[in-house]
């Protein structure tokens, strides 16, 4: 139960992962008109997150690393008509600002969108206050969850302190 909220962090990544290799797998009609090198980011992004995920499950230094990096991506986001660059790997609670509104958004996202967004009418800032959240419970209980898996250190015995017994 201690690493509890760990654990579904790793799971939530490693789900956003799954979502954006599917939406490449299951439309395969749209990935002709995307330029390769957006291709291959979503799909490396994705990597990151799930194989952080998966680490971060089983407790890794670099599964920490990958999954606060994830994190990170996650937290702020930018959308205008000319340019969006916005991140979302599983569940996501996000807030959107913009000049005439705010709105808030939850749900299921498998989302990497670094490319023109023409359905912005306005520019947007958007904050996923989930992965802002995950964020610091990752800085806070990732370090102690990562060092205590590490093996206890054995107590060197030195063989002119043994204590042999007498016949």
């Amino acid at each position: 139960m201690r690493y509890a909220l760990l654990r579904l962090i790793a799971l939530n990544q490693m789900f956003g992962a799954v979502l954006i290799v599917t939406a490449f797998v299951t439309s395969p009609s749209t990935i002709p008109r995307l330029p390769i090198l957006y291709v291959l980011s979503a799909l490396g992004a994705a990597t990151v997150a799930g194989v952080g995920g998966l680490w971060l499950l089983r407790r890794r230094r670099l599964g920490l690393a990958l999954s606060i990096a994830t994190q990170i991506v996650q937290v702020v986001g930018y959308a205008s008509p000319t340019i969006a660059c916005r991140a979302e790997f599983g569940v996501s609670v996000t807030a959107d600002l913009s000049r005439s509104q705010l709105m808030t958004h939850w749900g299921f996202k498998g989302l990497f969108n670094f490319w023109p967004w023409p359905g912005a009418v306005e520019p947007t800032i958007t904050v996923n206050l989930l992965a802002l959240v995950c964020l610091v419970i990752l800085i806070v209980r990732g370090r102690a969850a990562v060092a205590s898996r590490a093996p206890e250190a054995q107590p060197v015995v030195n063989a002119a302190s043994r204590v042999e017994p007498q016949p």
